[in-house]
C-alpha cells in the first residue's frame, strides 16, 4: 500500500532512458565515421582524378 510513494520517485526513472538515448546514438556515431570516411575517399579520388587529368599523362 506504500507503494504509492514509489511512484513519486519516477524522478530517478525518468533520468534512466536518458543514457538508453546516449547508447542509441552511440551506434549512430559509427554511422557518420563509415560516411565521413566514404566522402573522404570520394573527394580524395575526385581530386587524383582531376589532378592527372591536368598533369601531362606522358610524364
Amino acid at each position: 500500500m506504500n507503494q504509492q510513494p514509489q511512484r513519486g520517485s519516477s524522478t530517478p526513472t525518468s533520468e534512466r532512458p536518458q543514457p538508453a538515448r546516449e547508447r542509441r546514438e552511440n551506434k549512430r556515431i559509427p554511422l557518420r565515421i563509415m560516411w565521413s570516411l566514404i566522402i573522404g575517399i570520394a573527394l580524395l579520388g575526385s581530386v587524383l582524378l582531376w589532378v592527372f587529368s591536368r598533369m601531362p599523362a606522358s610524364g
